[in-house]
């Protein structure tokens, strides 16, 4: 009969995987076992082999909920994988027309550049030509005050033309009422003449002549009077005119500076505006090269996140691949144990009936 040391022996095969080895022994001991006696031992072991077959359909039933569950996590890492290939296609696709975009940017920041720089070409142009300007301005400013002076001048002098002339009309007004005065005194000789006779003869042609002589003086006078009072007129409507002439350059001479303060005015705000210029010229060389970073880095970006994700789900895709193989190798080798319990619950013990 089977000793206790039997059992323990059998049941370690047992628990070990040895069912090969063990069924070789039972069929080599089949005699024995239908000539045992310790038929309660050997239900026992039955009792347990059965309670193995029992769990054979649960543990089938899990193999294949697992076989299952891998399969469904090996579709969904391929369809993972096949997602992230498209996406990295559609990414790709986006990266290109971001980079046309980009360099669409580029090259109207490079023509924006260029326009900058004809501009600024054109203001240092302008600048230079209001400069001119602010230098013909003071020129002209400078002679219009040479202008306004000798006017000022001129309008001095004819004012004192004409206070000499009054004068000289008045000296010719006196010397006029002498010369009447003096015709007076002749005409009076020439009566006294007249009544001295032949005697006074001599006398009055004295007299007549000296009364010719203060008619010829007085007429003189009196086209002295009327020269001066010409000149005077004259002189009067040069003032007028020298007055009005003042007065138009003092406006010229306003304009001017007013056209020199607008210049120079222009000259600053031409000034600022170039530096305005240069401002922006300055931010759109910013806007290329951040372009061009920012677009170096979501290269790298894109290159590292898709490497990973591809590498990480490839590599879930063989892990799972793997247990899954394995897996099935395990299903196997459990539903060849299965099948040798099988063979072992054939075997029946002598004395059970129940069997």
């Amino acid at each position: 009969m089977f000793e206790k040391k039997q059992h323990i022996e059998m049941m370690r095969k047992l628990a070990e995987g040895e069912l090969d080895q063990l069924v070789e022994e039972i069929k080599q001991s089949k005699k024995a076992l239908l000539k045992v006696e310790t038929v309660e031992e050997l239900l026992a072991i039955k009792a347990h082999i059965k309670a193995v077959i029992e769990k054979r359909s649960k543990l089938s039933n899990s193999l294949e909920k697992i076989e299952q569950q891998m399969n469904l996590s090996k579709e969904f890492a391929e369809r993972q994988i096949a997602s992230l290939e498209h996406m990295k296609f559609t990414l790709v696709e986006e990266s290109e027309a971001r980079k046309i975009r980009n360099q669409e940017i580029i090259n109207r920041a490079m023509q924006v550049d260029k326009l900058i720089v004809t501009m600024d070409d054109q203001i240092k142009g302008s600048v230079a030509k209001m400069e001119e300007i602010e230098s013909v301005l003071a020129t002209i400013s400078s002679a219009v005050k040479e202008i306004n002076a000798t006017a000022q001048s001129m309008k001095n002098q004819v004012n004192t033309f004409v206070e000499t002339a009054q004068n000289v009309a008045s000296n010719i007004t006196g010397i006029s009422s002498i010369a009447e005065q003096t015709n007076l005194l002749a005409l009076n000789a020439s009566i006294e003449a007249a009544r001295a006779g032949e005697a006074g003869k001599g006398f009055a042609v004295v007299a007549e002549e000296i009364r010719k002589l203060s008619d010829g003086t007085k007429e003189l006078l009196d086209n002295m009077i009327q020269l001066l009072t010409a000149l005077e007129s004259a002189s009067l409507k040069t003032n007028e005119e020298v007055n009005a002439t003042a007065l138009g350059i003092e406006k010229v001479d306003n304009k001017v500076e007013e056209v020199g303060d607008n210049v120079k005015e222009s000259k600053q705000s031409t000034l600022s505006l170039q530096e305005q210029i240069e401002k922006i010229n300055n931010y759109v060389k910013d806007i290329e090269e951040e372009i061009q970073l920012n677009e170096q880095g979501a290269e790298k970006v894109h290159d590292n996140l898709m490497g990973y994700s591809l590498e990480y789900l490839a590599q879930l895709k063989e892990e799972v691949t793997g247990a899954l193989t394995e897996i099935v190798a395990s299903s196997q080798y459990y539903e060849e144990t299965i099948k040798q319990l099988d063979m072992i619950n054939q075997y029946k013990v002598l004395g059970n009936s129940k069997q």
